[in-house]
Parts: C-alpha cells; structure tokens; sequence
C-alpha cells in the first residue's frame, strides 16, 4: 500500500516581486552580497541537501552553496518539529540569521525537493503556484503526477533557474530531460532454483531477492513478479522464442511455486527472471525438469 504524504513549505516573507507572466518565477528578500553562500548542516537529511546543493550550483547561475563548520556558516540548517517539510528564510536577511527548518523523522523520496526548495528561498526566490516549478507552495503542485515506484528526480524547472538568473547573473543550463527516476533497483534473478514434476504439475522451489531501494521513502517494495519461458529439451542461446509466461508471488524470499500444468513426457527447460516496478526484468537464469 503507498502512503500519502503531507508535504508543508513555507517562506517567511512576503514577495516582493513578480516575473513577467511568460517567467515561472517571483523574488523576494535581498540578495547575497557574496556569490558563496556557507552553510552548516545539523540534520540527518545530509544526501538531500547534497543534492539540492549539487543541483543550484549546476543550474548556471552565478551563485554557489557551500558546505563549511557551523561557525563559518552564513546558513544554518536545522531541525524544527516532525514530519516531511520544509521552512526557510527568503534572500539575505540583515539582522537576522538565514536558517532553513526540516522536521525529523522523514523518509520521503520528496525530501531532496523539499531541500532544493529551501535553498531557492534562501537565494531570493518565493513560491510560484502558476505552472510547474520547484519553488511552488506545495510539492508537485501543477506538475505531472509521479508514477507509481517512482520519484522526482528532476529537482529543477528552467523557470527556477531563471529567477536565480534574476537576481545573480548567469546563463541557464539545460535541466535534466529524466523528470522521473525509480525507488527501487531492478532485482537480481532467482537464486538456488531447482524444478520438480509432481502430480502433473511443475513446481519452482526458489528463492526471490528483494529489490534494492535507491533512495529512502515509505513506499514498499512492488509485489514481486516471475517472467519465465519454456522450451523443450534445452534452453536456446539466443532470444526467446517461446510464449512468456508470468507468475505473481505473495512475497519475496525463499518458496515453492507451480508454475506450470501438464506436459509430455521428456525434458524442458525454463528460463526464469523477477521483473522490476518499471517491467524490466533481472537476467534470466535457467533449470530443467524431466516429466516421465
């Protein structure tokens, strides 16, 4: 079962200005008098602002996020409540400390997101709610629903970039054309397979591995899936000719299967992979049963 998660981001301060309407962007706060800005990460969420980090210092504007101790830090990030969101000061702050919030205990595939959001404030940028961007007030808001087992790795829209551009120079980088990359691994193939004719039925005793997660998230795995051909005798070396077969598990881990009805008698082969959330499958491995 996927769980719903709610996502909260807020800005503390009120716009300031508004793009013109064919620009996804508004500003807000005052501008980072340096084209570095140190910041100190006192959060567990360490990969998710790397990447929120990583993605506005690739993003061609003239400004870079740097990581440094809390006492060189111009930008503290830290901890404020519980749950999976988000709160930043907007641009430079005179007489006050810019510091973005995360609450703890997340483990939303959103988070690298919610990061990449944060630190759009910081720069100067406030929410945009007119068309898809990183910076609108509610992940995903106007944007092409997530597929299933997947997760928004497109962690910047150009319009994003073009506000940062705004306030601090600089040329837009072609953003990613991947919008959308996969929670999980493909899976490895079954391992310790053997095959058994018994009372007219071939049965797989296997064992299923469960696929790797690529990124923290409360999704579960997808229900496992045999994809697997027949063929009499032996196996060809080359691309499947027989029908594809499928088989869905109740769960990963070692079990015993029936895969297959009534056959002649003589040997067959069966050629058996798990598939992936996303329909590919893990390389193929083979096992024979004779019928009598």
């Amino acid at each position: 079962m996927r769980r719903h998660i709610a996502v909260w981001v807020v800005a503390l301060v009120a716009v300031a200005a508004v793009a013109a309407p064919a620009q996804g962007y508004r500003l807000a706060g005052h501008k980072w008098p340096t084209r570095t800005i140190r910041y100190h990460n006192a959060t567990a969420y360490k990969d998710a602002v790397r990447a929120g980090v990583q993605a506005w210092n690739a993003s061609g504007a003239r400004v870079r996020f740097r990581a440094t101790t809390r006492g060189k830090a111009g930008l503290q990030i830290r901890y404020s409540g519980s749950g999976c969101g988000g709160s930043g000061s907007v641009g430079r702050r005179v007489n006050y400390h810019p510091t973005v919030f995360f609450g703890r205990g997340c483990e939303s595939s959103s988070m690298p997101l919610i990061a990449t959001h944060e630190l759009g404030h910081i720069l100067g940028l406030s929410h945009e709610d007119r068309r898809c961007a990183t910076m609108s007030s509610a992940v995903g808001l106007r944007c092409p629903r997530v597929p299933l087992y997947m997760w928004r790795c497109r962690l910047l829209e150009a319009d994003d970039v073009r506000g940062a551009i705004r306030i601090y120079g600089g040329t837009v980088k072609p953003v990613s054309p991947v919008r959308f990359c996969p929670l999980f691994a493909v899976p490895g193939p079954p391992v310790n397979v053997t095959l058994a004719y018994v009372n007219g039925s071939v049965d797989a005793t296997l064992t299923l591995p469960e696929p790797r997660r690529l990124i923290p998230d409360y999704a579960s795995p997808p229900f496992p899936e045999l994809h697997y051909y027949r063929y009499p005798n032996a196996c060809p070396a080359g691309a499947a000719t027989a029908p594809l077969q499928r088989r869905s598990p109740d769960a990963y881990g070692t079990q015993t299967l029936r895969i297959d009805g009534f056959l002649p008698r003589g040997a067959w082969c069966y050629a058996i992979a798990l598939a992936g959330s996303d329909r590919s499958t893990s390389p193929f491995v083979t096992a024979t049963v004779l019928v009598p």
